[in-house]
């Protein structure tokens, strides 16, 4: 093997590499960014309209009408799913819910009721993941709202 022979190999190397850097950076620029850019407007809206409606929902509507957004969300579903618990949170965030997180605060409390409410709407273990995650993690985004003295979620669907 020759020392040209050599040279060909990592200058082939290089212009695979770099055109596939050239590909990767252009469907991120004109494929993914517009996606986000309009999953976040539509988002945006649908937050806006639970933010008027959250104060004459109780608490287990702004779960039902969190998990049913998700549901009917047409843009990017990781980040419907990663905006269910937001949508909670700022549903229930329009008035008072002292008396509704009662029932929610108990500590002793078991972390399958989730699965319970979500199998009681017809979501199991055979249902789509992702509407599993948001199902749970809607009525555990009330759990921690209620038990952090309505003061908000601090996470989203794991």
């Amino acid at each position: 093997m020759t020392h040209d022979s050599n040279d060909r190999g990592g200058r082939t190397a290089w212009i695979v590499v770099g055109s596939a850097l050239f590909i990767g950076t252009a469907l991120a620029v004109f494929v993914v960014f517009p996606n986000m850019k309009e999953s976040a407007i539509s988002i945006g809206a649908e937050m806006a309209r639970i933010d008027a409606q959250g104060a004459s929902m109780t608490a287990e509507e702004c779960v039902e009408h969190a998990i049913d957004w998700f549901e009917r969300c047409d843009v990017m579903p990781s980040m419907c799913l990663q905006e269910v618990p937001t949508a909670v949170a700022r549903c229930l965030h329009a008035r008072d819910r002292t008396e509704e997180c009662a029932p929610y605060v108990d500590p002793a409390l078991s972390a399958r009721w989730t699965f319970e409410k979500c199998k009681g709407r017809g979501i199991d273990r055979g249902s789509d993941r992702s509407l599993t995650k948001s199902c749970t993690g809607a009525w555990r985004a009330l759990d921690q709202y209620c038990k952090t003295g309505q003061k908000g979620v601090f996470w989203g669907v794991r």
